[in-house]
C-alpha cells in the first residue's frame, strides 16, 4: 500500500455539515462509509481539494448511503489517485 504517500489522515468521522466543514482543502483520498467498520465502504474518491469535493458530496446528497467519511492527505491528485487504484482493489469497489 502507498501509506508513505499519505501525509496526514482523519480517522473515522461522522458525516455531517460541521465535520466537513472542517477537512482541510489538500488533495487527497477520502472513504465514504456506510457504518464506522471498515468493509462498509459506499465510494473512495480523490481530490485535488478535499473540502469542497466533500460539501459537494454532502450537499448534493450524491452517496445517499453515507453515514461516516474518512480523508487522507497527499501532496498531488496523482498520488491519491494511486492510492485509490490500490484500495479499490483491496477493498472491490
Amino acid at each position: 500500500m502507498s501509506t508513505e504517500n499519505i501525509k496526514q489522515k482523519s480517522g473515522i468521522l461522522t458525516w455531517s455539515e460541521e465535520n466537513v466543514k472542517n477537512v482541510p482543502e489538500n488533495p487527497g483520498i477520502f472513504i465514504l462509509r456506510s457504518s464506522p467498520i471498515n468493509g462498509a465502504i459506499v465510494n473512495i474518491g480523490t481530490s485535488t481539494n478535499l473540502r469542497i469535493d466533500l460539501l459537494k458530496c454532502l450537499e448534493e446528497k450524491t452517496f445517499p448511503d453515507v453515514k461516516f467519511f474518512d480523508w487522507y492527505i497527499t501532496n498531488t491528485a496523482e498520488e491519491a489517485k494511486s492510492i485509490k487504484k490500490e484500495w479499490d482493489i483491496k477493498y472491490n469497489i
